[in-house]
């Protein structure tokens, strides 16, 4: 199959590439040299391109490699933000790439990843971008499914170094750990994506891992996967609301929003059995995700 990918510069994006780039024929979509430059010794094809101009980036497609394209697939987002500027940045700009890239390519059908809780109505900023992105490619006319998805885990990614972190810690503080978490393995995700294009389904999907659990048993899981006891204690989410304001008030880039924390303590609670059935693909159990993608802080680096 030939593939298209915005986002191919990011964890899973060349998490995607290296596993199936000599499978597929994979264009990867680029805004930058630095992200070019991250997709370099993997198995594809790079064009630079600027998302305010797709109809010259249609014409370089089709000039340089001629025909029609099985699938574009849009990695691309964020949760982290500051302002609503940011995530329609981020979000729906993107989404309008995409549309119009597929209305001057042939494409077979555009597969789009978002985040677990994404709604145009929504109150937190990213929810809401992510969701009104969304909306723009399901009422565009063309085929596309959406995969919303929760917390991804893969080798070397932000968070599965962070829960790296928390479950070799002795002592860790987290905001609301009784928040639910359903981590998914990235080399699931890719499955299903690639499941998702061979069907060529169509709609809005939501996908978690096989198990639902507390952010404090999670921590717990990883602690003693890594031979360790974390105590994990609570700080009410009040103050983190409190904190991300100021940080947000003082700092042109604040690390945490308010609305990157909202999405972070979001409840994650999804029914595979739909999706899964339908492609016919079973996850990877919990602690096999976690003993790949979990290393020992003495084997950092």
């Amino acid at each position: 199959m030939r593939w298209l990918i915005t986002g191919a510069n990011g964890h899973l994006g060349r998490q995607i590439v290296n596993a199936l780039g000599r499978e597929h024929e994979i264009l990867a979509l680029v805004r930058s040299e630095s992200a070019a430059s991250a997709l370099k010794h993997l198995p594809c094809q790079v064009l630079r391109v600027d998302y305010q101009d797709p109809g010259l980036a249609a014409r370089h497609i089709a000039d340089r490699w001629p025909g029609a394209w099985d699938a574009l697939i849009g990695l691309t987002g964020t949760i982290k933000g500051k302002t609503a500027s940011d995530y329609h940045a981020a979000h729906e700009t993107v989404s309008d790439f995409l549309v119009a890239i597929s209305e001057q390519v042939e494409i077979g059908q555009m597969v789009s990843l978002s985040i677990a809780g994404a709604d145009a109505g929504a109150s937190n900023l990213c929810f809401a971008s992510r969701g009104a992105a969304d909306d723009r490619l399901t009422t565009s006319g063309r085929q596309v499914a959406i995969l919303r998805l929760p917390m991804i885990l893969g080798r070397d990614d932000y968070a599965s170094g962070a829960l790296m972190r928390k479950g070799s810690a002795r002592w860790v503080f987290s905001f609301r750990v009784e928040s639910l978490e359903q981590p998914i393995a990235a080399t699931d995700v890719i499955k299903v994506i690639e499941a998702i294009i061979e069907q060529k389904l169509q709609g809005v999907f939501s996908l978690g891992g096989p198990e639902t659990l507390s952010r404090r048993q999670l921590i717990q899981r990883a602690g003693a996967l890594l031979g360790g006891t974390p105590l994990v204690l609570n700080l009410p989410i009040a103050l983190g609301f409190a904190v991300t304001a100021l940080l947000a008030w003082l700092l042109p880039a604040p690390p945490v929003s308010p609305s990157m924390l909202g999405v972070l303590d979001h409840d994650d609670v999804i029914d595979n059995e739909p999706l899964l059935s339908t492609l016919g693909i079973s996850l990877e159990p919990l602690d096999t995700t976690l003993r790949r993608v979990l290393k020992p802080m003495n084997e950092v680096g």
